[in-house]
């Protein structure tokens, strides 16, 4: 008994050894958001960080890349706030429609959010659904038209000089929108943005340090899991 004892044990050690060389290996040619993914499950951060906020049912919330809308859903059962939410795919459009019919505080709006009007191709893949790419590691695209709304006509039209709240997870399609808020003054009108950056968009670095540099003129980082989640909140 105590030999077979030993011999699991041995061959556990020698699992586990194997593993995490290979572990680190597979690390060393993974993209930063693929690592940063596995940091940000690991510290349990889905629901504590990305839901805590200081809101309420006058708060206004603007959910851009609305998918399923899990996002708006969990905010609204905690918070009560009015809240938009962006998604241009037909599916989850309609989707989103049926999932709040009757619920006149979540808004869905079947565009997506960016720096100008404009018609594009977007590759649908579940949540990670691009007009930037045709696939992902994890899966191919299937090529749909959708219509964006220029983020200045969506403020505009809206009359709104206070978001509470921003969520922005559109697959590439941050950097520009970013660019265009920053240079139109509407990140002052967002108490907190929450972002997830993409690291395959072309010159994908340069513009991230670019986008950041500037919201740390009027925001600071209360959490930061690079290309995964990070949150800016005004100072």
């Amino acid at each position: 008994m105590k030999l077979l004892f030993k011999i699991s044990a041995f061959f556990y050690k020698a699992h586990q050894f194997f593993y995490k060389k290979a572990r680190a290996k597979e690390l060393l040619v993974l993209p930063l958001s693929e690592i940063n993914k596995e940091k940000w499950y690991n510290d349990n951060c889905e629901k504590k960080l990305r839901y805590e906020y200081s809101l309420n049912q006058d708060s206004i919330v603007v959910d851009v890349g609305g998918y399923e809308g899990d996002f708006a859903s969990e905010l609204f059962s905690r918070y009560l706030s009015t809240i938009f939410v962006f998604e241009p795919v037909k599916k989850y459009v309609n989707y989103l429609n049926k999932r709040f019919a009757g619920n006149s505080s979540i808004k869905t709006i079947p565009y997506g959010l960016g720096a100008k009007n404009e018609t594009l191709k977007i590759h649908v893949m579940d949540e990670a659904s691009s007009y930037n790419r045709s696939e992902s590691i994890h899966k191919k695209g299937v090529e749909e038209e959708i219509s964006i709304m220029d983020v200045a006509d969506f403020f505009n039209k809206q009359g709104i000089n206070k978001v509470d709240l921003i969520k922005i997870n559109i697959e590439g399609g941050e950097y520009d929108l970013l660019d265009r808020m920053i240079d139109k003054g509407y990140v002052v009108m967002c108490k907190n943005l929450q972002i997830q950056f993409h690291d395959f968009y072309p010159d994908f670095q340069k513009r991230y340090d670019h986008i950041r540099s500037e919201l740390s003129k009027t925001h600071h980082l209360t959490y930061n899991y690079p290309f995964v989640w990070e949150n800016w909140e005004i100072n």
